[in-house]
């Protein structure tokens, strides 16, 4: 029995990844379309900001819903407890690790 052949992408060529072509050639599986998404269409943000400068934000994470953006938000605290995370919706803070005044 011959080895499976590998793609440039790593992919077996007998793999139930994708779909094998005329030449064993493997591409994607149909329901992955090609349109890409950009960070205006995903309106949930993760933002982790240092104790000791706020003024640097560094986004972590978009999400598309709420739930995905509250786990990403969820992961992120315990990732970086000693800094600022922040669950945001465009300017909106919807959650934040600092505590309540």
């Amino acid at each position: 029995m011959a080895p499976a052949v590998r793609d440039p992408a790593g992919y077996a060529s007998g793999s139930r990844r994708g779909r094998e072509g005329a030449r064993g050639q493997l591409h994607p599986p149909a329901d992955l379309g090609s349109e890409t998404t950009t960070s205006d269409e995903l309106p949930f943000k993760i933002v982790r900001a240092n104790r000791q400068d706020d003024l640097l934000a560094l986004a972590l994470a978009l999400a598309l819903n709420l739930p995905i953006a509250r786990g990403a938000f969820g992961a992120a605290v315990g990732m970086y407890p000693q800094d600022l995370i922040e669950l945001r919706q465009g300017a909106r803070i919807i959650q934040s690790s600092a505590p309540r005044p």
